[in-house]
């Protein structure tokens, strides 16, 4: 009996990047609201162009993005590392930034949004003098911490409450180390205590402020000799432990562990996350149970790169590294990294003079920049054998690699060239599907554009 060979399904998998600036953005945060939505805070990197700017993002079920319109704020701009952001509530962030059109004092706002709106309270200065890398972060019983580089580029930390969008000052700027600090980050810990860690020459500090709740702020120290720390980040692993994660004058990154017992604190042992050459931005982003996910740029290769940092007691296991195609040029003035659900993260990134969200699946220690897999054959037959697969790529600027799975366990791998038809010839070996088998695709490292793919095969009956 002879059968022809017949198309089985056809399908389309979308890019998994997003443009969401079409020029470069400054210092561009993100923070999670739900339902695969995040809030993009950024400055506009356009010449001229003065003031931040808030954009509701979605990622679709099909791994698409889209993006509501640009809201600005203010005639402000901030200086680098100038600007942080945390999530209030579904439909509020707390904005806190150096702003330039009052001589670089911190000042901070509440953004609300409603669909893909978006308002704004009125500003409230936090701190009257200039400053620099600054970070803040919830602690409990409506207070917000805030920590930054102020004067004399001292480490200092102040606390505010939020009603509605109303700002008040809760306590006023103390000074927690009294000289040059720099990449400056705050964790929260639990019970109104929060960590805030730093650079001091060749040194990561480490200061554990305690709030009363009333005025008073408790402060408690630790150093830790990191060979000139610089990019500093850091995560809350649960109410007595940090992950700490920097790069130094030894380049490479590492990650070190935190411990705060009472009110002493003791580091771990550093491990190396990546021994590359050269790093900076860094960011770091908890999924889930101690998995963290850390984005960073490879500056010799002026490019972007992943890895996952499992935490378990004081021991610290690393994933492999994960590299991005096609993420070059201009991402040292833009990358963070949010988690949107436990398998799922958003990273903002410049290349190439735009601006870009890109979405990377974790399964476990696993990491990829595709979102779904997309069914190819399903089978409904008693036997179907797969013997070849017409692939066309559009709207790329790099070669994307197609993955296949059945029954989600990988089996094949192909890469394939922007604006181009691809033709994979299985004849000799075909797939065979039996029953329930099912097989599937993802498409890794596209950029702008979307693969359509289409299964030719064989369809025999029992």
């Amino acid at each position: 009996m002879t059968v022809t060979p017949k198309i089985l399904n056809q399908t389309a998998i979308p890019s998994r990047r997003g443009i969401f600036h079409n020029n470069v953005s400054l210092y561009s945060l993100s923070v999670p609201l739900g339902d695969n939505r995040f809030l993009l805070v950024y400055k506009d990197g356009t010449s001229g162009v003065t003031g931040l700017f808030c954009k509701v993002g979605t990622i679709n079920s099909d791994g698409s993005f889209t993006y509501g319109d640009a809201f600005q704020f203010g005639t402000t701009s901030t200086l680098s590392d100038a600007l942080s952001v945390c999530l209030i509530d579904s439909t509020r962030v707390l904005i806190v930034f150096s702003n330039a059109a009052q001589s670089n004092y911190v000042y901070a706002v509440v953004a609300t949004i409603d669909g893909n709106n978006v308002s704004f309270g009125t500003l409230f200065q936090v701190y009257t003098a200039g400053a620099t890398y600054i970070d803040c972060c919830y602690i409990g019983n409506n207070f917000y911490a805030i920590a930054f580089s102020g004067s004399s580029n001292y480490a200092q930390t102040a606390i505010v409450s939020i009603t509605g969008t109303t700002i008040s000052l809760a306590r006023s700027t103390i000074t927690l180390y009294s000289g040059t600090s720099t990449y400056i980050n705050v964790t929260p810990l639990s019970n109104l205590r929060y960590i805030v860690t730093f650079a001091v020459g060749a040194t990561l500090y480490s200061y554990l402020c305690i709030f009363d709740g009333t005025n008073s702020i408790s402060i408690f120290s630790s150093s830790y000799s990191a060979s000139s720390p610089a990019y500093i980040d850091s995560a809350k692993i649960d109410d007595n432990n940090v992950l700490i994660v920097y790069t130094n004058s030894n380049n490479g990154l590492y990650g070190v562990i935190l411990n705060i017992n009472g009110t002493a604190m003791t580091y771990g042992t550093a491990v190396t996350l990546d021994a590359i050459t050269a790093v900076n931005r860094i960011n770091i982003t908890e999924m889930v149970g101690g998995l963290f996910v850390v984005a960073y740029r490879n500056s010799t290769e002026n490019s972007l790169r992943a890895v996952a940092v499992q935490v378990n007691g004081s021991s610290i296991s690393v994933g492999n590294v994960y590299k991005f195609s096609n993420l070059t040029n201009n991402t040292t003035y833009c990358l963070y990294i949010t988690s949107l659900s436990n398998t799922l993260a958003v990273i903002n990134v410049n290349t190439n003079n735009y601006s870009y969200n890109v979405a990377l699946s974790v399964n476990g220690m696993q990491l990829s920049e595709s979102l779904f897999f997309e069914t190819i054959v399903s089978n409904s037959q008693e036997h179907t054998e797969v013997v070849s697969l017409y692939t066309v790529y559009t709207g790329g600027s790099g070669s994307a690699t197609v993955t296949l799975f059945l029954n989600d366990i990988p089996i094949r791998k192909f890469t394939i060239s922007p604006d181009s038809e691809f033709v994979i010839n299985l004849a000799n070996c075909p797939i065979i599907l039996r029953g329930s088998d099912t097989l599937k695709a993802y498409v890794d490292n596209s950029t702008q554009g979307q693969v359509h793919i289409t299964a030719i095969g064989l369809e025999v009956a029992a």
